[in-house]
């Protein structure tokens, strides 16, 4: 069915060319490829977020596959804007998701995610995995204590403290850290920070999304968490939507002293 819908959109394509619709329609395409590839899922999102049944859940699972592989067109389209020179070196199309070279292809796609098949779990079979083999990699090479050291502190502070507390500091330390990587990237300047607002916007929220997926998989109690951790995402790419969508809407704030490190923050 994946096939005969690429040969339909191809065959449609021609036959727009044949009747000159094409001209009159290339404007259309943009605003008709952005509706159905942000508003449109931010309000069935926020829709499946009012209730917390079994159906709703795996409708919650469903559509945050659909925010990681919105992140990552985001983040490979905004990575590559970043490039030093990378408008003389590639064509403006391939920067750019809002180009009208790309917007029939962008709303075929979108037209596809929204249909009532397996195509959007097939996507992120392609996708997530990399992303989760990135973060262990990047996990791994950040510096820790040995893992003998950290089960046997782990060990005494289980024996030491009760279980609620002892999740609350580990959680606790976690954040910590998390903070104190953020708070280092606003020392830097503007073009460092363009880069780790990335970073931290997208590329680290589609991880953490990305990790909540994959602990639905290991046991009940986990899948319990991990439901929660589901919301959680899916509210962190409704703010952060609506956030895009307001600084296009007003694009002189972006103009403001220390806008960057203000996004950051936030």
């Amino acid at each position: 069915p994946h096939g005969l819908y690429a040969v339909g959109c191809l065959a449609a394509a021609r036959l727009l060319e044949a009747v000159r619709l094409a001209p009159m329609l290339r404007p259309v395409w943009p605003h008709a490829a952005t509706l159905l590839l942000t508003p449109v899922p931010w309000v069935r999102t926020l829709l499946t977020l009012r209730s917390d049944g079994q159906e709703d859940r795996a409708l919650q699972r469903s559509w945050l596959m659909f925010w990681v592989l919105w992140a990552s067109a985001q983040l490979l389209s905004e990575a590559l804007a970043l490039l030093p020179f990378a408008a003389r070196l590639l064509p403006a199309q391939a920067l750019s998701l809002d180009s009208p070279s790309a917007a029939p292809v962008l709303f075929c796609a979108a037209a596809w995610l929204h249909l009532p098949h397996s195509g959007l779990p097939l996507l992120y079979s392609l996708v997530g995995p990399v992303l989760a083999a990135r973060a262990q990699r990047l996990s791994d090479a950040l510096p820790a204590l040995p893992a003998g050291v950290s089960a046997q502190i782990g060990l005494v502070l289980r024996l030491l403290l009760p279980a609620g507390l002892y999740a609350a500091l580990a959680q606790t330390a976690q954040e910590g850290w998390l903070l104190l990587a953020a708070a280092l990237c606003l020392c830097t300047p503007y073009p460092l920070t363009a880069y780790t607002l990335l970073y931290w916007s997208v590329c680290h929220p589609a991880l953490r999304s990305v990790e909540a997926l994959e602990a639905q998989r290991h046991g009940a109690e986990a899948a319990a968490d991990a439901a929660f951790a589901t919301q959680v995402q899916l509210r962190y790419w409704l703010l952060h939507c609506a956030v895009s969508a307001v600084l296009q809407q007003l694009p002189w704030l972006l103009w403001l002293p220390f806008s960057t490190h203000g996004q950051l923050v936030l």
